[in-house]
This record gives structure tokens, sequence and C-alpha cells, in this order.
């Protein structure tokens, strides 16, 4: 049950601060960018796919601990360092891809 409440609660607030236009994962990338990219659309934009990836994440864990017996929701946090680690460096493969698809229309 309290897995289900901190994976379901994590899940919302995600979600909010997409619905808000502010995705949380920008107040993270703005420390590891340059002011000059923090205006640029792009910069923008993979925050908003990274935090969505979260947020799908974090409803997952909600979902799974909702159904599952209680050991299972700290086990499921077990790789959030590995895939937090991840993230940072999706962000610029998601650009490099972005610029790329945008170079061949």
């Amino acid at each position: 049950m309290i897995g289900t409440v901190i994976w379901g609660t994590l899940a919302v607030v995600s979600a909010a601060t997409l619905l808000a236009g502010r995705p949380w994962t920008e107040m993270l990338a703005r420390g590891q960018w340059p002011p000059e990219i923090h205006s640029l659309p792009i910069f923008r934009e993979s925050n908003l796919v990274i935090t969505a990836g979260w947020t799908l994440i974090f409803a997952i864990g909600a979902a799974i601990s909702a159904v599952s017996p209680v050991w299972v929701s700290p086990t499921l946090a077990a790789p959030m360092p590995l895939i937090g680690r991840l993230s940072y460096r999706l962000g610029p493969k998601y650009v490099r891809w972005r610029v790329a698809r945008e170079a061949h229309m």
C-alpha cells in the first residue's frame, strides 16, 4: 500500500509539472547546460519528453505496487539511480536525433 502511494504521488506530481508546462527535469538540466541553451525550444522539448518518461515509470511503479506483494515496491526502486543516470544521457541523444531528423525534412 505505501509503495503504491509513493509511486502514485511521484507520478501525479511529475504529471502536474508537465501540465503546468514546467517539467521538473528542466530544473536539473539547467545546472548541466549553459544559460544560452535554456531558452532554445529543443531544450524545453527534450525536458518535456524526459519528464513524460519519468511520469510513465512512476505510474507503472504505482500500478505494479498496487497488485503485488509489499516487497515488490522497494525492489522496483532499486534501478532508479541507474535510470536517473540514463536520463541524463538521453537528453543530449534526443537533441541530436531531433536535429538530424529536422535536417532530413
